[in-house]
Formats: C-alpha cells, sequence, structure tokens
C-alpha cells in the first residue's frame, strides 16, 4: 500500500510502476474514479493474489489482507491530512495499522515513511526508536550555481544568461531546481549611491515602488 499527496503524485507512480508489474496487480484508489472501477479494486484488495494499492491519504484504509509495506510518500504535505473530523493524518493511520497483525500469520507490515526531507513528527519516531534511519545513497552532490542579473544583461531579463546555461547543461544529468525571488519584489527603496533609505516626507515611513517605474508611495 504506497500513499501519496495529491493526483500528481499518483499518475507518476503509476506510470512508474508499469511495466515493474503486471497491469491488473495496481489497483488504484482514487476519489475521481467512477463507481463501478472503484468497486472493482474493492474486490480485487479482497483476493488471495498480491496486489498494490496506490491512492491518496485513504489508501491507507484500503481493506488488504496481509499487508507486506505501508509506504507514505511526503507525509509533510497538509494533503495528507484529512480535513473532516476526526482528522487523522495519514501517517498515523499507517502507524497504527501497521501495528496489527495479520490473523492469519501473526506478522505486522513494514512501515515506508519517505521524503525529500525529515518532518518533526518523522524525527521524533525516529528518536524514540519507532523507526529506523535509512539514509539514500546519493550517487553525487548538487552542483550550487549563485547569480545575479548584471548590468551588461537585456532590460527585463528574470534569469541571468549564466544561470541559464548552467541550468541547461545540468537538465542532461539530472533535475535542476530554480530559486529565485518573487519578481519585481523590493521592501523599500534605497539610494542607489550612499545607500540611504528613502522616507516619506510626512511620517518618516518607508517608500517603495507599486511597479517599474512607478512613482515611489509611502508604505
Amino acid at each position: 500500500m504506497i500513499a501519496v499527496p495529491d493526483h500528481r503524485d499518483l499518475d507518476l507512480l503509476h506510470d512508474a510502476l508499469r511495466g515493474l508489474v503486471p497491469d491488473d496487480a495496481v489497483v488504484r484508489h482514487d476519489a475521481g474514479q467512477r463507481g463501478p472501477d472503484r468497486y472493482r479494486g474493492f474486490l480485487r484488495t479482497l483476493e488471495d493474489a498480491p496486489c498494490i494499492v496506490i491512492g491518496n491519504r485513504s489508501a491507507v484504509y484500503a481493506p488488504v489482507a496481509g499487508v507486506g509495506l505501508l509506504a507514505l510518500w511526503d507525509d509533510g504535505d497538509g494533503l495528507l491530512e484529512e480535513p473532516l473530523a476526526p482528522y487523522v493524518h495519514a501517517r498515523d493511520a499507517a502507524l497504527v495499522r501497521q501495528g496489527l497483525a495479520d490473523p492469519r500469520t501473526g506478522d505486522t507490515p513494514a512501515l515506508l515513511l519517505a521524503a525529500h526531507t525529515r518532518t518533526t513528527d518523522v524525527e521524533r519516531l525516529v528518536a524514540l526508536g519507532w523507526v529506523r534511519d535509512v539514509a539514500p545513497a546519493r550517487k553525487r552532490a548538487p552542483r550550487v550555481v549563485l547569480s545575479a542579473v548584471s548590468e551588461s544583461e537585456r532590460p527585463g531579463a528574470r534569469i541571468p544568461s549564466a544561470a541559464f546555461r548552467a541550468a541547461r547543461e545540468a537538465l542532461e544529468a539530472g533535475p535542476v531546481l530554480v530559486q529565485v525571488a518573487r519578481p519585481g519584489y523590493a521592501p523599500t527603496l534605497v539610494c542607489a549611491d550612499c545607500r540611504t533609505p528613502a522616507r516619506c516626507p510626512h511620517c518618516g515611513g518607508p517608500l517603495h515602488a507599486p511597479g517599474r517605474g512607478a512613482t515611489p508611495v509611502c508604505g
């Protein structure tokens, strides 16, 4: 059983499983499905044949007998928390279900909490010894490129040419993360020569420009 936050993650997971396991072994637990499809998947989970149940936060409640693995991706995502009473988080439901033994064999399922970063809730579980840390095998460290728009760049350029070239070259080896400030955002105006903050002549408050070339106004 694998639970992910939203439909985009669910589509990626479903695509990743294609070719690895037979199509009839994957049971999609999705609220967007038609009634007959959901009932067909429900009946499939009741069979003795092994299956992989994938879905969103409700997937942890699927009636699967003899669960071997409960996996949760990105438990820090707010979509995994039920917005209706009793507001159960999918992680907490998975923890309870992991402790329930199979009545036929007495075995309990394995539990995997995976994400790009560890939440404070999972960190507490690690500190208590409830779960253990499984570090990923990183093949290489990410390359960090710091860049800024220079005076030689064309007007209105949002990404410096050097950063664009670095991102285009890095895409051949893996994903690229671009982190920028909000476009056009400046908390205050300062003098370009002495860096003295501009102040309102009436109240002394900071001035800011609503847009490029706009008249400064009091904040």
